[in-house]
């Protein structure tokens, strides 16, 4: 016989479905639930809601978005001028820019934070003009 309504945890025309164990989200349960887990926290993510993106919460230091979600990866994407896997590293700059607002920094989730100058500047964090007119800098 049909159901007219499966008990919690039960899912299927027949409520012959086990729900898994979601962890930190809900199973898709009752007559039309196909079984699959619902991540309820835009912080948890895998199969069965198990896992905890990088960075604490909010994910990714705030400074950037997880792949969440039961099809989620888990893998932060940063916010430009951050870097790190959990994106907690800012870029180097002079307090203002990054780079100084004279270079690029090598961010993002597999970024190293490290500064490529725009011509006639140099050091770490691109702060210093290279003296002389169209001469490179010799660091």
């Amino acid at each position: 016989p049909l159901c007219d309504l499966c008990q919690s945890g039960f899912f299927g025309p027949q409520c012959q479905g086990d729900c898994p164990n979601c962890g930190l989200g809900t199973c898709n349960d009752g007559l039309t639930g196909d079984g699959t887990c619902n991540c309820s926290s835009p912080v948890v993510w895998g199969t069965y809601c198990d896992r905890v993106c990088p960075g604490g919460s909010p994910a990714c230091h705030g400074n950037g978005t997880c792949s969440h979600g039961s099809s989620g990866t888990g893998k932060c994407t940063c916010k430009p001028g951050f870097f790190g896997e959990d994106c907690g590293m800012a870029c180097p700059g002079d307090g203002k820019q990054v780079c100084a607002g004279h270079g690029t920094c090598d961010d993002g989730a597999d970024g190293a934070g490290n500064c490529t100058c725009d011509y006639g500047f140099s050091g770490a964090t691109c702060q210093n003009r290279c003296p002389g007119q169209g001469l490179p800098c010799s660091d």
